[in-house]
């Protein structure tokens, strides 16, 4: 039998709606494993405006096969991505195809989209997956690495999740603004640490103070302390911050329903002793009280103490890879 023929041109505007019609259909099918995601980017009013964008900002090929589309993938390009060269990004609506020859289209656009970003000297590419066990193990085969998870649990199950490890040495609560400087030296070793092997992930860019009063200025937001009690006093060993509708989160989880997890920390002689557990615990019954439905997290994965937490809660619903080549190419090919 013969191979279908295929043929790689840039992305135009004029293929908007076949480019919403793929995404819909592989979102549909990713919901059917993971019902936590939001039901609105299912939709073509609810998914449109952002393949609009793609299409106005992004770098990118369309697959065609007997004059229809069947895949696309474009990028946005950063002039500084996870280093100080260019690189770009491909988010999870940016890219789709039909499952019929899913793979091999796949390897097609990735090769085309590498050519144009390597002519615009990027030597990095990232690219949010949705659940698809296919595509990560083809993007693996092609030199990609996991980078970060996003995931998700309902408020309801999260609170159940987190009885079985529940501490009295521990409680949790929202912090007030004169308490920044008592927070401030954990901001600092989450900075460390996340920046440190072997992690290596350069998260301390804006100034510390400056960050700390915006904190408790977004009413969107709120910080999170979790106290280790004494029988004289009490001290702050850990700190979440927890944002509604995360705009740091993968886009698909983005909703004014999740409560989204965008940093944690607790100082290490206060681990794996139920502080993690008391913090979401008492967090997701203040979620459930003010209307929200699910939380959301997104971590690294080269993050082990992260990992072994938010697996135990949460479930992953989409997949960051990344790919480095070597700079002294560039020019080159």
């Amino acid at each position: 039998m013969l191979k279908a023929s295929y043929e790689i041109v840039q992305t135009e505007k004029k293929y908007l709606d076949e480019l919403i019609e793929l995404f819909i259909g592989n979102y549909k099918k990713t919901r059917e494993k993971n019902p936590l995601l939001p039901i609105k980017y299912g939709t073509y009013e609810g998914i449109k405006p952002s393949i609009s964008w793609m299409l106005n900002n992004c770098n990118g090929v369309v697959a065609i096969r007997d004059g229809k589309v069947v895949g696309y993938m474009s990028a946005l390009i950063l002039n500084q991505f996870k280093g100080s060269n260019r690189g770009a990004y491909t988010p999870e609506f940016a890219h789709s195809s039909t499952e019929v020859d899913q793979v091999r289209i796949y390897n097609m656009m990735r090769s085309e989209l590498w050519k144009s970003l390597a002519s615009l000297e990027c030597t990095v590419h990232s690219i949010t997956l949705l659940d698809n066990d296919a595509l990560k193990t083809d993007f693996f085969m092609a030199s990609y690495g996991l980078l970060v998870m996003d995931a998700m649990n309902t408020v309801d199950r999260l609170i159940e999740t987190t009885k079985a490890n529940l501490s009295d040495k521990y409680s949790a609560r929202i912090a007030k603004a004169d308490e920044i400087d008592a927070i401030k030296p954990l901001v600092l070793s989450y900075r460390d640490y996340m920046s440190g092997p072997p992690i290596f992930n350069n998260i301390g860019v804006e100034d510390i103070d400056v960050m700390l009063e915006r904190w408790f200025m977004e009413d969107k937001r709120s910080v999170w302390v979790v106290e280790s009690h004494t029988e004289t006093d009490a001290e702050i060993i850990g700190f979440s911050n927890l944002i509604t509708d995360p705009d740091n989160a993968s886009y698909i989880v983005r909703d004014t329903s999740v409560l989204g997890i965008s940093g944690t920390f607790i100082l290490s002689e206060h681990r794996n002793g139920g502080a993690g557990s008391v913090l979401y615990n008492t967090a997701s019954r203040w979620a459930k009280q003010n209307g929200y439905e699910k939380i959301s997290v997104d971590f690294e994965s080269a993050n082990p103490l992260a990992l072994k937490f938010w697996l135990n809660h949460f479930e992953p619903v989409t997949y960051s890879l990344i790919r480095h080549i070597d700079d002294r190419l560039i020019g080159k090919v």
